[in-house]
């Protein structure tokens, strides 16, 4: 079997590959133990289906057993609702401040915007001071309780005064908030300053409900991850004019080397299963052969690619994880000289191009080992080598990929 055909038969079971893992994903199902309380305050041991919400959800599935039917409850139906070892929603009926923090539409005053919802309030930290957190599609907002105060948000707003947009300020009336809940308290100076920010927040409340660490907050944090990128490429490329053209060729595969730096920003949500890649990649091929009229070609070039896509990753168990990813080449720098040549059939008059890279998009599977070791498998689309009209140059691709994270 020759190398074209080989290539092509990779490029195909990798294709159904991830088709098949991607579907088989995205159709499971994750459910795990749990608990809801009804509004007659019965208590429910059910299976919740965890989708580890970067918003505050407004409904959730369940099943009352493994084999049970998925069953919807929305907030009017639900006060409260866990997942075991995970976290904890408490139904909330009365103000949030609904002023948006993005900065092209912030208000002129310090006043918040006040509307009366009925939210899921997710629980940071719970003990003698509670603390909540709700976010929407642009805000994140925390609420305080205690044993004498029911729910209410802490005040922070950021607004233009006097229509200034030029000099964005604060109302940090949260800090005053605390102050005054914690008054007498042995706190010190620590919410003299204390960021409007779920990690500050959350370990004071920590430290001051003596809760272990590991139940102050299950959100995951984001990371960088920095990884050297070596492997081979396996390309081929056509030469196209009309159908049936002995100008049109077919270049035989070969292989080559491949190196990128990868940089991975892992999204701190959803168990951290989702990352955004770019990984600036060089690449280079080079070939001879012969057209169907048996005249010589040949195509040659080295580039420097900039792809940027979303990874995303199922865990085998605490060390090792599949993943499949999505790249877009967003841009191409030749290095040195591309160019296609081909004789005229029935000449000896030589034709001569320059090469300008198309775009084109990559699709991969691969293997994670504790964060630090990786290997993958990558198939292109066709990138287009020219921006002649009178026919068409393609470029193929089919990658293996070794990682090491550096950092």
């Amino acid at each position: 079997m020759s190398l074209n055909k080989q290539l092509q038969t990779m490029s195909k079971h990798l294709l159904f590959l991830l088709l098949t893992l991607s579907t088989s994903f995205f159709a499971q199902v994750k459910f795990e133990k749990g608990y809801l309380i009804k509004n007659n305050d019965e208590r429910s041991h059910v299976l919740i289906k965890n989708e580890d919400w970067l918003k505050n959800p407004t409904q959730i599935t369940f099943k009352a057993t493994e084999d049970g039917a998925q069953q919807t409850a929305q907030i009017n139906e639900i006060k409260e609702f866990g997942i075991d070892n995970f976290s904890r929603y408490v139904r909330f009926t009365g103000k949030i401040d609904v002023s948006t923090d993005n900065l092209q539409r912030l208000t002129h005053t310090s006043e918040p915007v006040w509307e009366t919802q009925t939210v899921w309030l997710k629980v940071l930290s719970s003990g003698k001071r509670n603390l909540y957190s709700y976010r929407d599609k642009e805000n994140d907002r925390f609420f305080y309780s205690d044993e004498s105060t029911p729910i209410e948000q802490l005040v922070y707003k950021r607004y233009y005064p006097g229509g200034n947009t030029s000099n964005a300020v604060s109302n940090n009336y949260y800090r005053q908030q605390l102050q005054t809940y914690f008054a007498g308290e042995e706190v010190g100076n620590k919410l003299r300053l204390i960021p409007y920010k779920e990690g500050s927040l959350t370990q004071f409340f920590h430290a001051y409900n003596e809760l272990p660490k590991q139940t102050v907050s299950t959100a995951e944090k984001s990371k960088f991850n920095l990884y050297a990128r070596p492997g081979i490429s396996i390309g081929s490329a056509d030469l196209l004019f009309e159908e049936g053209s002995t100008a049109n060729a077919t270049f035989e595969s070969n292989i080559g080397p491949r190196f990128g730096i990868e940089l991975e920003y892992v999204l701190p949500f959803n168990r951290n299963k989702w990352s955004v890649i770019t990984e600036p990649t060089f690449i280079s091929y080079k070939q001879t052969g012969k057209n169907s009229g048996n005249t010589d070609v040949s195509v040659k070039f080295a580039a420097i690619e900039i792809p940027m896509g979303f990874r995303h990753y199922m865990y085998l168990n605490s060390s090792s994880k599949l993943f499949v990813d999505a790249v877009f080449n967003v841009a191409n720098f030749q290095v040195g000289e591309g160019n296609l040549q081909y004789i005229v059939a029935g000449t000896t008059y030589q034709k001569y191009f320059d090469l300008s890279l198309g775009l084109n998009m990559g699709f991969g599977l691969g293997y994670n080992f504790k964060d630090k070791f990786m290997i993958q498998a990558r198939q292109y689309t066709r990138k287009e080598l020219t921006t002649n009209y009178v026919f068409e140059t393609g470029y193929y691709n089919f990658s293996l990929i070794f990682g090491y994270n550096i950092l």
